[in-house]
């Protein structure tokens, strides 16, 4: 091959490999992209149940991508968090026995000096017909992913037995790393699991604990993402909350 076709070969490369050569790009909303969840599987998770991963076992909704596990908790960057009710429609059969139908997702409006103030609900209404849970979602970042400059959010969703988690996140976050005059991204946790059995069987409750404070790199991708949620450039997987 000729020094000639070599060059023009190389600058050829060079152009595809160049963002500048694809043009501005495809604008996109959120109706276009889906931030995973990443979920702590339980006996009757629907991927256990098709074989695509095993109790306790952490998982992204998406591409099922497989992250830690009751023995192996892994680090995650919570930069941005939304709290919401999930409400469901209490149906009663003949027997008697009451069954829980997914109704709606509601976000929460905590300022009681705002209209719509909604986050003094009841866990069940007077009539009994509608139950509802109290859902923190984190969107948060990988430090492996991060560090290979490939980050993507992903959004865990703490609700029931693991509310606590999710509060001690809160006030990691949005207290002490204020009176630290730190930003929320400030810190990086670990998150595990650990199973639990009660009168309603065994599950999975999921646990935090700090880890490390973020480096400067990350902390500038968790900002770059805040940003966007913030924009309402970002939708979440629900799939399993219906």
């Amino acid at each position: 091959m000729s020094t000639q076709v070599e060059k023009r070969e190389t600058k050829a490369l060079a152009r595809a490999a160049d963002l500048a050569s694809w043009g501005a790009g495809q604008v996109l909303t959120a109706n276009d992209i889906i931030l995973p969840k990443i979920w702590a599987l339980q006996h009757m998770s629907e991927k256990v149940g098709a074989g695509q991963g095993k109790f306790g076992e952490f998982r992204d909704s998406v591409n099922n991508d497989l992250f830690g596990d009751l023995e192996n908790p892994f680090e995650v960057i919570p930069f941005h968090l939304v709290v919401k009710w999930m409400e469901f429609d209490i149906i009663a059969n003949k027997s008697g026995a009451r069954k829980r139908n997914f109704k709606q997702i509601v976000n929460i409006q905590n300022n009681p000096s705002l209209p719509g103030y909604n986050d003094n609900l009841p866990y069940t209404d007077a009539d009994g017909l509608v139950e509802r849970d109290r859902v923190m979602d984190y969107y948060v970042l990988l430090p492996m992913e991060v560090a290979e400059d490939r980050a993507l959010p992903y959004v865990i969703s703490f609700k029931r037995t693991s509310i606590k988690a999710g509060k001690k996140l809160a006030l990691q976050m949005f207290v002490r790393n204020r009176d630290a005059g730190m930003v929320p991204a400030a810190v990086v946790f670990n998150l595990s699991g650990k199973s639990v059995s009660n009168d309603d069987g065994t599950f999975v409750v999921m646990d935090v604990a700090t880890s490390r404070k973020t480096s400067d790199k990350e902390l500038g991708t968790a900002l770059k993402w805040w940003q966007q949620v913030e924009k309402g450039m970002t939708r979440v997987d629900e799939v399993e909350m219906e």
